[in-house]
């Protein structure tokens, strides 16, 4: 089973209300909120929290751009907000660097501060997601799976998203490795970012994103695909978007 949401970040020209407002709209399930702009502490949570329960809306996500180097208060302030949002996730990064940068030391200090983070979520029913990103150690399946193995918590989890770096080809095989983490595999951002990182409408990529969905749907897992970004911001352009990704997954 699919649910389908999307990143507050999408919108951050717009307050929480308006938020809520595009996700009725769009007919989502459920918003992954940002830490960035949208959820910055815990009475905005709160907040946040009451409109989304009068509303019927799932928080499905905490982003949190946490980049694994802080200490443990501010892990523990993280976790407070998620728990009063009732998102039983929080997104971060592995780090700022790519695999090849950095150093077995580095590596380890990374590996070492998710473990603490797990630890202290998990007294809350919380996972902790690592964002696959570019420029940080879950830039490519490989290294993606060795921290997974390093850490070796069983609340943490690996996101997976398109790079857009690469071919469609060799995303496809990225996607299928990633797999092997089985339990571990997490969240999905979805969007059609260019090299430019620029953005551009999902129905140019539909039959990419259905390989995805294919690949995805063999593991007989239940999913969260969550649309991040879209093509000028708009919300015009969100709106069809996410009709894209509903026809996507009915498929």
């Amino acid at each position: 089973m699919v649910k389908i949401g999307f990143c507050s970040v999408t919108f951050r020209q717009l307050n929480v209300s308006e938020v809520i407002d595009v996700a009725k709209n769009a007919g989502a399930e459920g918003i992954e909120w940002g830490g960035d702009v949208h959820v910055t502490d815990t009475q905005t949570a709160k907040c946040v929290a009451e409109k989304m329960k009068k509303e019927g809306l799932l928080t499905f996500s905490y982003g949190s751009y946490y980049k694994c180097d802080g200490t443990e208060k501010e892990m523990e302030r993280l976790i407070n907000i998620a728990a009063i949002l009732g998102a039983k996730n929080i997104r971060v990064w592995a780090g700022t660097k790519s695999p090849k940068g950095v150093t077995n030391e580095e590596r380890q200090e990374i590996a070492d501060n998710l473990k603490a983070f797990c630890d202290m979520a998990d007294k809350y029913g919380i996972n902790i997601s690592l964002e696959y990103h570019r420029n940080t150690l879950t830039e490519n399946a490989e290294s993606a799976i060795r921290l997974v193995k390093d850490v070796d918590k069983p609340n943490l989890k690996c996101q997976w998203q398109a790079n857009p770096d690469i071919s469609f080809e060799e995303n496809c095989a990225e996607l299928s490795k990633l797999l092997s983490v089985g339990d571990h595999f997490g969240n999905v951002h979805i969007f059609n970012m260019q090299r430019d990182n620029s953005f551009r409408s999902l129905s140019e990529i539909e039959d990419n994103l259905c390989q995805y969905h294919k690949i995805m749907s063999g593991t007989g897992k239940n999913r969260l695909y969550i649309l991040e970004f879209c093509k000028g911001n708009s919300t015009e352009e969100f709106y069809k978007d996410m009709q894209a990704l509903k026809n996507i997954v009915k498929k």
